[in-house]
C-alpha cells in the first residue's frame, strides 16, 4: 500500500499538469478534457514512464541519421515477471488509444516495440502533462532502465 501511495504522489504531479495545461487550450473541449482526465487518472505511474520512453524514442526515429535500438520484431512469448507486466502495461496504452503500431497487437505477447507510436489522446496526454520534463530520481531511471530493456528486446534480470 505505501509503494502504490508513493507512485499515486509521484503521479499526482503530471496529473496537476494536466489539469492547468487544459486551462489554456481553448481548443480542449469540455469533453475531451473530461476523457483526458479520466484516462491520466486510470494510468500507473510505470504508464506515464512508458509514454514517455516511447515519445522519446519515436523522436529519436526522426533524426538524421534516425536511431532505433529498439527490437524489429514482435515478441511471441514474454518470460520474466519485470517483461510481463511492461508487456500488459504497453498492452492496455494500446487498448487505450494512447500508444498505436503499424502492426495489430492482440495480446501482450505481440508487441513489436519498433512499431509503437504515441498516438492521439496518447500525444495530448504526454504535451499536457508536460512529460517530456519528467523529474529523474532513483525509482524513476530504474523503471525507465527496465522498460528499455523491454523495448529493446535485452534479458532482465529476475
Amino acid at each position: 500500500m505505501a509503494a502504490q501511495r508513493e507512485h499515486e504522489e509521484k503521479k499526482s504531479v503530471y496529473l496537476a499538469r494536466l489539469y492547468a495545461n487544459i486551462l489554456f487550450h481553448p481548443e480542449i473541449s469540455r469533453p475531451t478534457a473530461n476523457h483526458l482526465i479520466k484516462l491520466a487518472e486510470q494510468l500507473t505511474y510505470r504508464q506515464i514512464a512508458i509514454l514517455n520512453n516511447i515519445a522519446a524514442m519515436q523522436f529519436a526515429r526522426t533524426l538524421n541519421p534516425p536511431i532505433n535500438p529498439l527490437k524489429k520484431s514482435a515478441y511471441e512469448s514474454v518470460s520474466g515477471t519485470e517483461n510481463v507486466a511492461i508487456a500488459a502495461e504497453i498492452f492496455d496504452l494500446y487498448r487505450m488509444s494512447i500508444l498505436g503500431s503499424s502492426q495489430v497487437i492482440l495480446d501482450a505477447g505481440g508487441i513489436n516495440p519498433s512499431t509503437l507510436t504515441v498516438v492521439g489522446y496518447g500525444a495530448h496526454l504526454y504535451n499536457l502533462m508536460d512529460l517530456g520534463s519528467m523529474e529523474p530520481d532513483p525509482e524513476l531511471i530504474e523503471i525507465q532502465a527496465s522498460i528499455m530493456l523491454f523495448l529493446i528486446g535485452a534479458k532482465q534480470r529476475q
